[in-house]
Protein backbone atom coordinates (compact mmCIF):
# COMPACT_ATOMS: atom_id res chain seq x y z
CA UNK A 1 0.00 0.00 0.00
CA UNK A 2 2.84 2.33 1.02
CA UNK A 3 4.76 1.75 -2.09
CA UNK A 4 2.12 2.76 -3.91
CA UNK A 5 0.81 5.98 -2.10
CA UNK A 6 4.08 6.81 -2.39
CA UNK A 7 7.56 4.77 -3.43
CA UNK A 8 9.71 7.22 -1.19
CA UNK A 9 8.08 6.75 2.04
CA UNK A 10 10.73 4.74 4.52
CA UNK A 11 8.76 1.93 6.56
CA UNK A 12 9.63 1.84 9.90
CA UNK A 13 11.32 -1.27 11.05
CA UNK A 14 9.61 -3.02 14.37
CA UNK A 15 12.37 -1.93 16.34
CA UNK A 16 12.09 1.81 15.43
CA UNK A 17 8.48 1.56 16.52
CA UNK A 18 9.43 0.15 19.44
CA UNK A 19 11.47 2.95 20.18
CA UNK A 20 9.16 5.37 19.54
CA UNK A 21 6.69 3.91 21.69
CA UNK A 22 9.20 3.82 24.29
CA UNK A 23 10.10 7.69 23.90
CA UNK A 24 6.32 8.46 24.07
CA UNK A 25 6.34 6.70 27.14
CA UNK A 26 9.02 8.13 28.78
CA UNK A 27 8.34 11.80 28.14
CA UNK A 28 4.52 11.38 29.20
CA UNK A 29 5.84 9.78 32.19
CA UNK A 30 8.22 12.71 33.25
CA UNK A 31 5.15 15.09 32.14
CA UNK A 32 2.64 13.41 34.36
CA UNK A 33 5.29 13.52 37.03
CA UNK A 34 5.35 17.18 36.69
CA UNK A 35 1.37 17.52 36.96
CA UNK A 36 1.31 15.72 40.06
CA UNK A 37 3.99 17.88 41.64
CA UNK A 38 1.72 21.08 40.86
CA UNK A 39 -1.59 19.77 41.43
CA UNK A 40 -1.68 16.84 43.32
CA UNK A 41 -2.56 17.39 47.33
CA UNK A 42 -4.40 13.77 47.68
CA UNK A 43 -5.52 11.33 45.94
CA UNK A 44 -6.76 7.92 45.56
CA UNK A 45 -6.47 4.90 43.19
CA UNK A 46 -8.62 2.39 41.90
CA UNK A 47 -6.88 -1.23 41.09
CA UNK A 48 -8.14 -4.41 40.07
CA UNK A 49 -6.82 -7.31 39.23
CA UNK A 50 -7.84 -10.26 36.29
CA UNK A 51 -6.34 -13.40 34.72
CA UNK A 52 -6.39 -13.59 31.04
CA UNK A 53 -7.03 -16.00 28.44
CA UNK A 54 -3.60 -16.82 28.65
CA UNK A 55 -3.68 -17.77 31.99
CA UNK A 56 -1.20 -14.93 33.32
CA UNK A 57 -2.58 -12.37 35.67
CA UNK A 58 -2.76 -8.73 35.16
CA UNK A 59 -3.19 -5.50 37.35
CA UNK A 60 -4.55 -2.05 36.40
CA UNK A 61 -4.25 0.94 38.51
CA UNK A 62 -5.67 4.37 37.95
CA UNK A 63 -5.15 7.65 39.80
CA UNK A 64 -7.65 10.04 40.56
CA UNK A 65 -7.51 13.70 41.98
CA UNK A 66 -8.78 17.27 41.93
CA UNK A 67 -6.87 20.79 41.86
CA UNK A 68 -7.72 23.70 43.92
CA UNK A 69 -9.96 25.12 41.18
CA UNK A 70 -12.03 21.30 41.47
CA UNK A 71 -10.63 20.01 38.03
CA UNK A 72 -10.66 16.34 38.16
CA UNK A 73 -7.73 14.41 36.88
CA UNK A 74 -7.75 10.79 36.09
CA UNK A 75 -4.40 9.02 34.82
CA UNK A 76 -3.83 5.01 34.23
CA UNK A 77 -0.70 4.69 36.00
CA UNK A 78 -0.02 0.88 34.97
CA UNK A 79 -1.71 -2.02 33.13
CA UNK A 80 1.14 -4.65 34.06
CA UNK A 81 1.78 -8.17 34.12
CA UNK A 82 1.52 -9.26 37.67
CA UNK A 83 3.25 -12.88 38.55
CA UNK A 84 1.14 -15.59 41.02
CA UNK A 85 0.62 -15.37 43.77
CA UNK A 86 -1.74 -12.76 43.47
CA UNK A 87 -2.01 -12.11 47.83
CA UNK A 88 -2.74 -8.89 49.97
CA UNK A 89 1.49 -8.56 50.18
CA UNK A 90 2.16 -8.65 47.30
CA UNK A 91 -0.45 -6.31 45.64
CA UNK A 92 0.16 -3.98 48.22
CA UNK A 93 3.79 -4.09 47.57
CA UNK A 94 3.14 -3.31 43.56
CA UNK A 95 1.27 -0.60 44.67
CA UNK A 96 3.36 0.88 47.15
CA UNK A 97 6.25 0.63 44.13
CA UNK A 98 4.09 2.74 42.11
CA UNK A 99 3.05 4.97 44.48
CA UNK A 100 7.16 5.90 44.61
CA UNK A 101 7.72 5.97 41.21
CA UNK A 102 4.99 8.89 40.65
CA UNK A 103 6.37 10.72 43.66
CA UNK A 104 3.10 10.45 45.44
CA UNK A 105 4.23 9.40 49.15
CA UNK A 106 1.56 10.77 52.11
CA UNK A 107 -0.64 11.46 49.26
CA UNK A 108 -2.82 8.51 48.71
CA UNK A 109 -5.81 8.22 50.98
CA UNK A 110 -8.06 5.65 49.64
CA UNK A 111 -7.82 3.03 47.37
CA UNK A 112 -11.42 1.09 45.89
CA UNK A 113 -11.49 -2.15 45.05
CA UNK A 114 -13.61 -5.52 44.16
CA UNK A 115 -14.79 -7.13 47.12
CA UNK A 116 -12.05 -10.20 46.65
CA UNK A 117 -10.44 -11.37 49.77
CA UNK A 118 -6.99 -10.45 48.70
CA UNK A 119 -7.67 -7.01 47.48
CA UNK A 120 -8.92 -6.27 51.13
CA UNK A 121 -6.42 -7.48 52.93
CA UNK A 122 -4.33 -5.65 50.83
CA UNK A 123 -5.29 -2.37 51.40
CA UNK A 124 -5.83 -3.50 54.80
CA UNK A 125 -2.07 -3.53 55.03
CA UNK A 126 -1.16 -0.15 53.98
CA UNK A 127 -1.22 2.51 57.03
CA UNK A 128 -3.39 5.83 57.04
CA UNK A 129 -5.22 4.19 53.64
CA UNK A 130 -8.71 3.55 53.31
CA UNK A 131 -10.25 0.36 51.48
CA UNK A 132 -13.90 1.18 49.70
CA UNK A 133 -15.69 -1.38 47.95
CA UNK A 134 -16.57 -1.29 44.16
CA UNK A 135 -20.01 0.09 44.12
CA UNK A 136 -20.50 -1.07 40.56
CA UNK A 137 -19.20 -4.92 41.94
CA UNK A 138 -21.01 -5.01 45.16
CA UNK A 139 -24.50 -4.05 42.56
CA UNK A 140 -23.55 -7.09 40.54
CA UNK A 141 -23.11 -9.40 43.60
CA UNK A 142 -26.58 -8.39 45.31
CA UNK A 143 -27.77 -9.09 41.38
CA UNK A 144 -26.38 -12.32 41.42
CA UNK A 145 -27.33 -13.17 44.84
CA UNK A 146 -31.13 -12.32 43.95
CA UNK A 147 -30.88 -14.19 40.29
CA UNK A 148 -30.48 -17.40 42.69
CA UNK A 149 -34.12 -17.42 43.28
CA UNK A 150 -34.84 -17.31 39.89
CA UNK A 151 -32.31 -19.63 38.14
CA UNK A 152 -34.33 -22.53 36.54
CA UNK A 153 -36.18 -19.22 34.53
CA UNK A 154 -32.46 -18.01 33.39
CA UNK A 155 -31.61 -21.34 32.29
CA UNK A 156 -34.17 -21.30 29.96
CA UNK A 157 -33.96 -17.72 28.71
CA UNK A 158 -29.94 -18.56 28.00
CA UNK A 159 -30.57 -21.55 26.33
CA UNK A 160 -32.77 -19.72 23.74
CA UNK A 161 -30.67 -17.12 23.20
CA UNK A 162 -27.95 -19.57 22.45
CA UNK A 163 -30.03 -21.23 20.39
CA UNK A 164 -30.67 -17.63 18.07
CA UNK A 165 -27.31 -16.55 18.20
CA UNK A 166 -25.10 -19.86 17.51
CA UNK A 167 -26.38 -20.06 13.83
CA UNK A 168 -26.71 -16.76 11.43
CA UNK A 169 -29.84 -19.31 10.19
CA UNK A 170 -31.60 -19.29 13.30
CA UNK A 171 -30.65 -15.51 13.82
CA UNK A 172 -32.33 -14.03 10.47
CA UNK A 173 -35.20 -16.13 10.88
CA UNK A 174 -35.72 -14.34 14.54
CA UNK A 175 -35.66 -10.94 12.18
CA UNK A 176 -37.61 -12.29 9.75
CA UNK A 177 -40.42 -13.41 12.52
CA UNK A 178 -40.27 -9.40 14.05
CA UNK A 179 -40.41 -8.24 10.58
CA UNK A 180 -43.66 -9.78 10.03
CA UNK A 181 -45.13 -9.33 13.67
CA UNK A 182 -44.61 -5.70 12.97
CA UNK A 183 -46.43 -5.50 9.57
CA UNK A 184 -49.27 -7.31 11.22
CA UNK A 185 -49.33 -5.17 14.40
CA UNK A 186 -49.08 -1.98 11.64
CA UNK A 187 -51.85 -2.98 9.42
CA UNK A 188 -54.19 -4.03 12.27
CA UNK A 189 -53.73 -0.52 13.83
CA UNK A 190 -53.86 1.47 10.75
CA UNK A 191 -57.19 -0.23 10.38
CA UNK A 192 -58.22 0.53 13.92
CA UNK A 193 -57.64 3.83 13.12
CA UNK A 194 -59.64 3.94 9.53
CA UNK A 195 -62.45 2.73 11.51
CA UNK A 196 -62.16 5.21 14.36
CA UNK A 197 -61.95 7.99 11.50
CA UNK A 198 -65.16 7.20 9.61
CA UNK A 199 -66.98 6.68 12.62
CA UNK A 200 -66.26 10.63 13.66
CA UNK A 201 -66.54 11.69 10.60
CA UNK A 202 -70.63 10.11 10.39
CA UNK A 203 -71.03 11.87 13.42
CA UNK A 204 -69.70 15.49 12.57
CA UNK A 205 -69.47 16.23 8.90
CA UNK A 206 -66.75 18.90 10.40
CA UNK A 207 -64.44 16.90 12.52
CA UNK A 208 -60.85 17.41 12.31
CA UNK A 209 -59.96 14.30 13.50
CA UNK A 210 -56.89 12.96 10.95
CA UNK A 211 -56.29 9.12 10.40
CA UNK A 212 -53.09 7.69 12.49
CA UNK A 213 -50.51 7.54 8.84
CA UNK A 214 -48.92 3.73 9.62
CA UNK A 215 -46.50 2.59 6.57
CA UNK A 216 -47.17 -1.01 7.40
CA UNK A 217 -44.27 -1.88 4.23
CA UNK A 218 -41.70 -0.19 6.41
CA UNK A 219 -41.88 -0.57 10.08
CA UNK A 220 -39.87 2.24 11.99
CA UNK A 221 -40.06 -0.44 15.27
CA UNK A 222 -36.17 -1.61 15.33
CA UNK A 223 -35.20 -5.06 15.22
CA UNK A 224 -33.92 -6.74 18.33
CA UNK A 225 -31.01 -8.59 19.03
CA UNK A 226 -30.08 -11.35 21.15
CA UNK A 227 -27.89 -10.52 23.88
CA UNK A 228 -25.69 -12.75 25.51
CA UNK A 229 -24.94 -12.06 29.17
CA UNK A 230 -21.29 -11.70 30.96
CA UNK A 231 -21.27 -13.15 34.26
CA UNK A 232 -19.00 -10.25 35.64
CA UNK A 233 -21.12 -7.55 33.58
Amino acid sequence: MMMTLDPAFPIPSNKRIKKEIHIGYTNAIEELKILLENTCESASLTTDLWTAKSKHGYIGVTLHWMTEDFKVYNYLLCMERMPYPHTGTNIVSFLKNKVVKFGLEGKITCVVTDNGSNMVNAINQWDNVDHLSCAAHTLQLSINRAFQKTNVYIKRIKHLVHFFTSSPKQSECLDDAQKECQWYNNTILQNISDSFTDDDSDDNDNSTNKPLILDSANPKEPILRNITDIKTR
